[in-house]
């Protein structure tokens, strides 16, 4: 499927080119996570000020892969967060947010040209496998 030439072409960063080559199964999905954990990503929040500290909420949006779940949406393009209505986003490692994830959440990472989502299977195996410092 060829884009249209007028498009001007697009750098795609170290992340999202391993994203693609794990969908098309050039490379492990232990890979991919890996780099998941490491890579920084914008997420939309949503600001709660208690008097104690100020905390947040992931705002959560529904899941577009499966019935009746919710996801969290994520980029390492901060526009991506912004076009979506957000206007509190954090910059955050992927490791941190599978760390402070509900565990009924799936992950959705979109990025120009493509995404890719992790279920909550998935989210829940990284939350119990990986050891975080």
């Amino acid at each position: 499927m060829n884009k249209a030439s007028s498009e001007p072409s697009v750098e795609l960063t170290q992340f999202q080119t391993l994203s693609q080559e794990v969908q098309q199964g050039k490379v492990e999905e232990t890979q991919f996570f890996a780099e998941f954990l490491n890579t920084k990503f914008h997420i939309a929040i949503e600001k709660k000020f208690d008097e104690e500290k100020p905390t947040f909420d992931y705002l959560v949006y529904e899941s577009k892969q499966t019935p009746d779940a919710f996801t969290v949406v994520i980029s390492e393009d901060e526009s991506y967060i912004k076009n979506m209505g957000a206007t509190d986003i954090l910059f955050i490692k992927g490791g941190d947010i599978i760390k402070s994830l509900h565990p009924n959440l799936e992950i959705t990472i979109v990025h120009r040209g493509g995404g890719i989502g992790m279920t909550v299977d998935k989210v829940n195996f990284l939350k119990q496998n990986v050891q975080f410092k």
